[in-house]
């Protein structure tokens, strides 16, 4: 089978043995973390040391490394991540990705040169966002993976830019960048790499104003793995210039194989039903191909588990206390059931986990015909289990011993020399040729001619022992004619060459530090202090008026042409999400994290910055000081006060899952109001979105009335109030006492069930 057209393939790393595992499997680029501003802290990941060494590693192969710096960063911390990428760049990293639109502010001003790539935390999902980052500077984005096929083509069309898109691995359900669930509940918040996989846990779905719960309990925010391997040839064929393999949390022995299933894929060597099925042996939760491929709403989750189901092999025929008999029924021919082995037996409500010791083969009658290491398909089997059975149990395999030690230690990786030995000036001479580069090192000493007619054939062997090396020769020449040079000094000769040829490569891209003064300005705005209020229905929208409110934010169409409305584009909008249609405001939920992310955007013509939902007090105060002292007026901004956090924001349905409708727009979410209840019984409200998208709120309200003088003293000009499910009467009793509270009269200062959020404890 001939391969596709070139592409690069992009495996992760969490480690160095992940890294090497990676690269031997045949990678192009490998993305790995720092010990710290990575999406992914909770890996091993990779020290000083151990990046310069990866990246000599990777580059002496001819494979390149991206280090991410993609978590939202604090002012606190700005000084730390750029001698961070300091040292990256010296060390000449391919790329770095961000998430934190204020570094990328930095760097472009400080690093001209460095290879920037948008994270896919940045949510890049339209033509019109590709462009911007392609105007700030960015060589590559790695879209939102909620972009379909269709868009990808649109994008790589209108706008010149390289496009990365994720092709195997986990998925989350909240748009990237736009999960704040693990933040909000656990302290533990994703945009600093710290997701603590709330979407992983179980919920039952309740429904309207009696909270009747319509579900048992069920994973319903856990979505299956990201499975492409059968529609290479339809991303290649997309424009995409990167596949993207997610793992950075994963052993070695995923990366490895997962990696060379796919090297295999884009070189047309696939055979994709052996690869498939020891991709599910290795790890998964069962596979979709995502909304890339525009995978059927009711397709993408897995409800039942949210952990590596493995892949199905037989059933129990007969359980007998703490022994079973399996029918191994589901075996491919390439696979047999081995000792060393694990297996899970389950139905509804039993469920063993068993690593295999030993294996008895059977007959029909169950009798034992012999001990066996093995067994093939269609055998009957005895084993032990560590609870009593009974028949008609599922049986997967969740572990293969011998696929593990297949994938632990993959054979090293060489690239292609040729060499050339010859004379000159009486001395011994090996030209060595890789790729563009070639380099000529000279013996020390001056060769004597012999008579010894195996002399040259004994240079040129002992010249071609380079296995300690990366490098192998796919030419090498021997030009001289009779001599003698000592062992010693041809082995010496040898060496001296191959440190050449790795120094060559290693600095053929190398840069100069070009460290500028960081230099810009915007124009200073000033304003009273201003309530705005947020809201999702007219009657929500008729108690502002009510109230005398003059600014009402919606991202509602049916209200977008009332009095007072100014609209704000939803975040999933293919044009300025996240920001108002006047474009002077921007949304809470755009991750503006420090002062330099701040002025970017006033930079841009936003008057009215909302910061992050996920800032403390002390780091809102830092954020204004830094903002003072940088560029000597103050920001204008805009701070959530009251209102239901968006923990999500979902193109997946669950509502629409649960009740099997065949297409999505079933406007289930606007007849009723459901929620989502966890084990301590807290209920987050679904609301819906955008274009049939789904939101998931805060289970409680955020209320910030008390500290609304602090607020104002610390130098926040404007507040938000942000309705989405309260009702006339509520909205009215909201506004008032926010109203009564600036103007100093007597207020209610707590409401039930209300959240500080983040004001008052700050998140790692």
């Amino acid at each position: 089978m001939s391969s596709f057209k070139k592409i690069e393939l992009l495996a992760p790393a969490g480690d160095l043995e992940s890294f090497y595992s990676a690269v031997n499997s045949g990678c192009d680029a490998v993305y790995l973390s720092g010990g710290k501003f990575g999406a992914r802290a909770y890996a091993k990941n990779f020290s000083n040391d151990e990046i310069k060494e990866a990246i000599r590693y990777a580059h002496l192969l001819d494979v390149k490394v991206y280090v991410t710096v993609n978590t939202l960063i604090k002012d606190s911390e700005i000084n730390e991540v750029l001698n961070f990428v300091n040292f990256l760049y010296k060390n000449h990293v391919d790329a770095i990705l961000i998430q934190d639109i204020g570094l990328a502010h930095i760097l472009r001003n400080i690093f001209p040169s460095l290879v920037l790539h948008a994270s896919t935390q940045m949510n890049v999902h339209s033509v019109d966002e590709a462009r911007k980052l392609k105007k700030l500077g960015f060589k590559r984005i790695v879209l939102a993976r909620e972009c379909d096929i269709d868009l990808i083509k649109k994008i790589k069309k209108e706008v010149d830019i390289e496009i990365e898109v994720f092709a195997h691995g986990a998925l989350c359900m909240s748009n990237s960048g736009q999960c704040y669930i693990s933040s909000l509940i656990g302290k533990r918040s994703g945009n600093r790499g710290r997701c603590g996989g709330a979407c992983r846990l179980s919920y039952s779905l309740v429904k309207g104003e009696n909270k009747e719960e319509v579900s048992d309990k069920a994973y319903f925010l856990s979505l299956k793995d990201l499975y492409t391997l059968d529609k290479v040839k339809e991303l290649i064929d997309s424009g995409v210039n990167s596949l993207k393999i997610e793992g950075r949390l994963k052993k070695k022995e995923y990366v490895s194989l997962v990696t060379k299933a796919y090297k295999e894929a884009i070189d047309g060597t696939l055979d994709e039903n052996k690869r498939k099925y020891q991709l599910q042996e290795m790890f998964n939760r069962e596979f979709t191909c995502g909304h890339i491929f525009k995978e059927h709403n009711s397709m993408q989750t897995n409800t039942i588990s949210p952990n590596h189901i493995g892949i199905r092999i037989g059933k129990t025929v007969k359980a007998y206390k703490n022994t079973v008999y399996i029918k191994l029924d589901s075996l491919p021919k390439w696979d047999n059931l081995e000792l060393g082995d694990s297996i899970r037996i389950k139905n509804a409500n039993l469920e063993d986990g068993i690593t295999l010791n030993k294996i008895d083969i059977c007959d029909d009658d169950f009798n034992v015909i012999r001990r066996a290491s093995e067994a093939k398909k269609a055998s009957i089997i005895k084993i032990d289990s560590h609870i009593n059975l009974c028949p008609n149990m599922e049986v997967l395999k969740t572990s293969t011993k011998k696929l593990i030690d297949e994938f632990s230690n993959v054979s090293l990786r060489k690239r292609a020399i040729s060499g050339l030995i010859f004379e000159c000036d009486n001395r011994l001479a090996l030209k060595l040729k890789c790729d563009d580069i070639e380099i000529v090192s000279y013996s020390d000493s001056f060769f004597e001619k012999s008579n010894n007619e195996a002399m040259k054939d004994r240079i040129k062997e002992q010249i071609s022992k380079i296995n300690n090396t990366c490098f192998y020769f796919s030419d090498l020449k021997n030009e001289i004619s009779n001599v003698f040079l000592p062992i010693k000094e041809i082995n010496e000769l040898r060496r001296k060459a191959i440190i050449l040829l790795e120094e060559a490569i290693l600095n053929k891209n190398s840069k100069e530090y070009e460290l500028e003064k960081f230099k810009s300005s915007v124009n200073e705005y000033t304003n009273d202090f201003t309530i705005y209020c947020k809201v999702r229905t007219k009657e929500q929208y008729d108690a502002c008026v009510e109230m005398g409110i003059k600014n009402i934010i919606s991202e509602e169409e049916e209200l977008k042409d009332l009095d007072n409305i100014i609209f704000m584009n939803p975040r999933n909008a293919l044009v300025d999400s996240g920001i108002t249609n006047d474009k002077k405001i921007s949304s809470v939920y755009k991750n503006i994290f420090n002062a330099y992310a701040v002025h970017f955007m006033h930079k841009m013509g936003i008057e009215k910055v909302g910061i992050s939902i996920e800032l403390s007090k002390n780091e809102i105060e830092g954020l204004i000081y830094n903002y003072r002292n940088l560029f000597k007026h103050d920001p204008n901004l805009l701070m959530m006060v009251y209102g239901h956090y968006e923990l999500m924001l979902m193109k997946h349905c669950l509502i629409n899952k649960f009740y099997n409708y065949k297409s999505l727009n079933c406007k289930e979410c606007l007849k009723n109001q459901y929620y989502l209840k966890d084990k301590m019984d807290y209920m987050f409200p679904l609301i819906r979105g955008n274009k049939c998208s789904l939101k998931l709120l805060n289970s409680r309200k955020l209320h910030l009335i008390k500290y609304l003088k602090d607020i104002k003293e610390m130098g926040i000009n404007n507040i938000l109030l942000d309705f989405t499910i309260e009702d006339y009467n509520e909205v009215l009793f909201v506004i008032e006492n926010y109203i009564n509270s600036i103007e100093g009269r007597i207020f209610i200062r707590d409401i039930e069930n209300a959240t500080y959020g983040h004001y008052k404890e700050e998140i790692e």
